[in-house]
């Protein structure tokens, strides 16, 4: 993969959403113990500091598990690509030439899809422009 890309974000994005609780927990807990007044923390103050920091911390889960399902969700759909990568190179090896009409039907893509994968593979040398094969052969890993 070239270019700019959101891998790689899912452990920095939810390592900084835990040090951010941590440091909002930690400002919670010390504007209740040390700035107030300690006759003015009560047992409802303390409940109350408590659900906060409960609160903060189900956020920081939920942060975690939005970006893990958006790193899930990217990764299938590279594998997905990276398997009509392979189709198109076995096609120009079989055939010669790939139409991306044909494939798009074929795999529930659509043409611009397929031309991105075309495109992809004669950059990588996978086949020629001509649509002929260019370099592994059919089967080999990508």
């Amino acid at each position: 993969m070239a270019g700019p890309s959101n891998a790689g974000l899912t452990d920095p994005a939810h390592s900084s959403a835990i040090s951010l609780g941590q440091l909002t927990t930690t400002v919670l807990a010390y504007e209740m113990t040390e700035l107030a007044d300690a006759s003015e923390v009560d047992l409802i103050g303390q409940i109350g500091l408590g659900l906060g920091m409960q609160i903060v911390m189900e956020l920081v889960d939920r942060v975690g598990d939005s970006f893990l399902e958006v790193h899930t969700e990217q990764t299938a759909q590279e594998d997905e690509k990276e398997r009509l990568i392979r189709h198109v190179v076995e096609l120009a090896a079989a055939h010669g030439t790939v139409d991306p009409e044909a494939v798009a039907r074929d795999r529930e893509v659509t043409p611009d899809e397929v031309q991105d994968c075309i495109d992809e593979a004669i950059a990588e040398g996978l086949i020629a422009r001509t649509g002929r094969l260019d370099g592994p052969t059919p089967g080999s890993a990508l």
